[in-house]
């Protein structure tokens, strides 16, 4: 099996080729491995940068090399430990699809942990959602689409739906989405809320805040006012 951390975790003195396959020096096996080295640096697009160091790639790149030394072994379970949480937004989405890509071209299975209900409908074909502490499996759902996915697709949204807590917290939803995909978002937050779910939405956007019942207006960080919005989610 493999392991990919939430941080990339390289070795700081070691060019990203030496990292990825320190794996295979330390069990004695590199010179039999070492044409899949360079195989697998082609696969996560580092071609080119293997002489280079993690402090001169991005945290995107570093972590495409921290994938390939956890396959670089063939394994035949890949464990993901969040792998993409520290990433920026667009840069998280390039590497869920990097991940599909690899899973695809290597036929292997994947077992992702992560807090990102997006992440796990775009990727997954089965989401295990936990309780809190002490962790038990809560429920299992299916994820009965092919790939590639759309996000803006009405079964998308919907599966995104089915997971969520009684309370929601939502940063910036339809930052990245046009304003179809963003009045979808929206309304699927009303209809939790009208299922009795409290929705908290941080946003910008004079029109996704009209969706609210109530809206506290910041500047500079401090509370200023409160808002009661009459005529509800309507």
């Amino acid at each position: 099996r493999g392991f990919a951390f939430q941080q990339a975790n390289l070795f700081p003195w070691l060019s990203i080729k030496d990292n990825i396959s320190f794996g295979l020096r330390a069990r004695g096996i590199y010179k039999q491995r070492k044409g899949d080295v360079q195989k697998f640096i082609n696969l996560v697009g580092l071609s080119g940068f293997e002489k280079s160091y993690p402090h001169q790639l991005s945290g995107g790149m570093n972590q495409r090399a921290s994938l390939a030394r956890a396959l670089v072994g063939h394994p035949k379970i890949l464990l993901l430990d969040e792998p993409l949480g520290a990433l920026d937004a667009f840069t998280r989405m390039t590497m869920q699809d990097e991940i599909l890509r690899i899973r695809q071209e290597n036929s292997m299975t994947m077992v992702m942990v992560t807090h990102d209900v997006d992440e796990a409908v775009y990727l997954s074909d089965y989401i295990i959602v936990m309780t809190p502490r002490p962790a038990k499996v809560e429920k299992i759902i299916k994820i009965e689409m092919s790939h590639p996915r759309a996000r803006g697709q009405d079964v998308f949204l919907q599966y995104r739906s089915i997971s969520y807590p009684k309370v929601i917290i939502a940063d910036e939803p339809s930052s990245n989405l046009d304003s179809e995909q963003a009045e979808k978002i929206m309304d699927i937050f009303k209809s939790l809320a009208e299922k009795g779910k409290t929705v908290l939405i941080v946003t910008h956007d004079e029109k996704s805040a009209s969706v609210c019942d109530e809206k506290f207006v910041l500047e500079e960080g401090m509370f200023k006012k409160s808002l009661i919005l009459s005529g509800g989610v309507d």
